[in-house]
């Protein structure tokens, strides 16, 4: 009986580690992407293609914890704010919202991130918004 219930006791850790361990790796991967685009003219960095946008994207909003998330939020909402000047048509993100092949998934992704930032209104600080301005 006692080896029944370690047997379960671990299976449970090694998945809560393993679920923590992926959330890391997530967020590490997702703030690279996404920290380069703060000033395009300064960097000349490239924008994401909108498929690695929404892959990123939809992997963040499933991981998303606040206020841990916060600068990976924000730098995801400047990354879809920046897209929208971009001339080439599979960076801009508006562009989507123009294909019946992608419109329901942009539409989506939007729609989550709007459900979203009601809890992000929530976690900012006078101080921060001070910053931000």
């Amino acid at each position: 009986m006692n080896e029944i219930l370690a047997v379960k006791l671990q299976a449970l850790v090694r998945g809560y580690l393993a679920r923590r361990k992926f959330k890391t790796e997530i967020r590490v991967l997702i703030s690279k992407k996404f920290a380069d685009f703060t000033d395009l003219d300064k960097t000349g960095k490239e924008l994401l293609r909108n498929e690695d946008v929404l892959k990123y994207g939809r992997l963040e909003l499933q991981i998303l914890d606040f206020p841990e998330d916060m600068e990976i939020f924000i730098q995801l909402c400047r990354h879809l704010i920046l897209s929208m000047d971009s001339p080439k048509k599979d960076t801009n993100f508006a562009a989507m919202f123009l294909s019946t092949k992608t419109i329901a998934e942009a539409n989506r992704f939007i729609g989550n991130i709007l459900q979203i930032i009601p809890l992000t209104l929530m976690h900012i600080t006078v101080c921060e918004f001070n910053v931000l301005f």
